[in-house]
């Protein structure tokens, strides 16, 4: 059993400390690999302008296809699927995607330029563990509403089952079996475990189960993509918990669900790669536990100085009023 500190319980752990300071101042295997040519989306429907404006595509630097992709997490950084990139892909023969509605037109959005990318070190293809890859981008991306571009923040902490979050792609649609021009997006639920390893699949507590099985889902070709929650409608961004990853023995079946790497899983490793993102429970680029604690204790011992600074000014007025007496 894994005992988490949160956000909430530092702020209660400030609370308290500052309550004491006042009292002493004041003293009263067979994967569908979701990535390919021949990829899928169910069940879905057309994404609207700016709706994903986080969302971006692994293109071929001529724009001729776009096989994976990928969430922007601050101006020169994507996050995406390990997968998407094998021994033939290099920064000079892929672009991103940014800001496109439409993947066919140029005018819409804007491409960027890749400076490198990079898998987790631990990446492993045979059961898609770890499957996690970051975009360096070669200029600043920076958010603009008339662009459709945006930032997407990453999820700190593990959401209940049943939670509705929102995938989107431009895998092929179940309907016509070709690629849409329009970035697709759909629906799914947060299941429980079991049901995806009821496939026969690999399945570990860095990834995530989604999907009903009703014929609503991600595929091949959607690999690297973001899946995002909002707490509520008023929310500035997008908040990505997983990144489509693999699926069971073919996508939108009956009883089938998708496995998504759990991006709350990998916040140490980016950071520890220095890969800038924003954190769904700050509005500033890593701040972390250990950061909020520094802070605290900064205030904390800021705070006890002014107690004694105060009491020792009240010390030496008393002194000098019984002197005078």
């Amino acid at each position: 059993m894994t005992f988490r500190i949160t956000s909430t319980m530092t702020h209660s752990l400030f609370l308290v400390l500052l309550l004491l300071l006042l009292q002493i101042c004041h003293p009263e295997p067979s994967f569908h690999i979701r990535s390919g040519e021949s990829s899928l989306i169910a069940g879905g429907r057309d994404a609207q302008p700016g709706e994903f404006g986080h969302h971006v595509g692994i293109s071929k630097a001529d724009g001729s296809l776009v096989w994976c992709g990928g969430g922007l997490i601050s101006k020169r950084w994507v996050l995406t699927a390990a997968h998407c990139f094998d021994e033939t892909d290099t920064p000079q023969n892929t672009i991103v995607i940014i800001g496109r509605l439409n993947k066919d037109d140029s005018s819409d959005g804007r491409t960027a330029k890749i400076k490198r990318f990079f898998k987790h070190e631990a990446y492993d293809p045979a059961t898609y563990m770890n499957d996690i890859a970051v975009v360096e981008l070669d200029e600043d991306v920076l958010e603009d509403k008339s662009n459709n571009t945006a930032y997407m923040e990453l999820e700190v902490e593990e959401l209940d089952k049943g939670t509705i979050v929102t995938a989107s792609g431009w895998g092929l649609l179940a309907t016509t079996q070709k690629q849409p021009n329009v970035l697709q997006t759909v629906k799914l639920p947060i299941v429980e475990d079991d049901l995806c390893r009821a496939h026969g699949e690999f399945f570990s507590e860095m990834m995530i189960c989604i999907g009903k099985g009703d014929g609503m889902d991600t595929c091949r070709g959607d690999s690297g993509g973001p899946v995002v929650h909002k707490v509520s409608a008023d929310q500035k961004r997008w908040v990505s918990l997983g990144i489509v990853s693999f699926g069971g023995p073919g996508c939108g079946y009956p009883n089938v669900r998708g496995t998504y790497t759990k991006v709350s899983n990998y916040l140490d490793w980016l950071t520890d790669n220095k890969v800038v993102f924003y954190r769904s429970t700050a509005q500033k680029p890593n701040v972390s536990f250990f950061s909020s604690i520094f802070i605290y204790i900064w205030l904390f011992v800021s705070l006890f100085l002014l107690c004694n600074t105060v009491v020792v000014v009240r010390y030496c007025v008393a002194q000098t009023q019984i002197e005078q007496l």
